[in-house]
């Protein structure tokens, strides 16, 4: 789990039962595993929330973590892997790296990553602002100079509680996403089934909230039944969905097309999910939710998950 607001919930319950440095990479030339904005927490004891690499340079940061617990200064790293003659080099991606590492605790207003975490869980994207040896800071306008875009984590709404659903649900959440599940049939859509979801609704698509509508990014449609997928088209219609997915062929879409009550404005993907050649329920959330990634991330200038 990298997304920074699932390292905040994990840092947030113990923020002052230990001593906490936040790394976070400010800079990077050539190739890097993480780009800039990127963050994660270490505490006195060893445990880290997060990753800047693929394992490489994790055990010198939890040195330099203690560096900065001891002097109680910030302090800027570069492990540069350009060159094999820098003691770094065994940096796989073979970039330069530039990691600043700061104390958090309750003198320095915990460089504002308590309110950070309160309005990413309010689904509001946030700007942050990196401020050596000063506190960062922290607002919901791009009016701080050299921020970072720091975006939720996306909100996924899947119509249909069949079997084939659970894998979709399972990869999303593996991803760090929040699920929520539609399916009015008493016979689908079952806790025992979907343990990992956030929202369980077991009503029509048609009574959703609006306000709940206007929350999600991506929409999968997969009830396998006509009238309750034009259902939930119609519904996703005035949603804030970027990403609607329709299972099944294209003679399929075209009948439930046929069936939406309102004029459709958002594009419908269907078949949906990437060509790699699955046909089995796991293979096709691969490739679903692989494509709604796609879409929900591919414009957005810095995202941290």
């Amino acid at each position: 789990m990298n997304h920074i607001q699932q390292i905040l919930q994990k840092w947030y319950s113990r923020r002052n039962e230990c001593q906490w440095v936040l790394a976070s990479i400010t800079h990077v030339v050539g190739s890097s595993y993480r780009k800039p904005g990127a963050m994660m927490l270490m505490n006195q004891y060893g445990e880290k929330f997060g990753q800047l690499s693929g394992g490489c340079i994790e055990n010198d940061l939890l040195k330099q973590c203690h560096k900065v617990l001891s002097t109680g200064k910030d302090i800027q790293v570069l492990y540069d892997a350009r060159s094999q003659s820098d003691e770094s080099w065994f940096l796989g991606c073979g970039g330069c790296v530039d990691i600043c590492l700061q104390t958090v605790s309750q003198e320095n207003a915990y460089q504002q990553l308590d309110k950070l975490l309160d309005s990413l869980k309010q689904r509001k994207t946030s700007y942050y602002q990196i401020n050596p040896q000063q506190q960062n800071k922290l607002s919901l306008k791009a009016n701080l100079q050299n921020a970072f875009v720091i975006k939720t984590l996306p909100h996924l709404l899947i119509f249909g509680g069949g079997q084939d659903a659970i894998p979709m649900v399972n990869i999303a959440k593996q991803m760090g996403w929040l699920v929520s599940l539609v399916d009015p049939r008493s016979l689908f859509g079952k806790l025992s089934d979907f343990p990992m979801v956030d929202n369980l609704f077991g009503q029509p698509a048609l009574s959703l909230d609006q306000s709940f509508l206007k929350s999600i990014d991506g929409a999968i449609v997969m009830s396998h039944q006509l009238h309750l997928d034009a259902q939930a088209i119609e519904v996703l219609q005035n949603s804030s969905a970027k990403y609607i997915g329709l299972l099944g062929p294209t003679d399929r879409k075209k009948k439930v097309l046929k069936l939406v009550a309102k004029p459709i404005t958002k594009n419908i993907t269907g078949p949906m999910g990437l060509a790699i050649g699955g046909e089995l329920p796991e293979a096709i959330a691969l490739a679903t939710i692989s494509q709604c990634h796609q879409v929900l991330f591919a414009k957005a200038t810095v995202c941290l998950s």
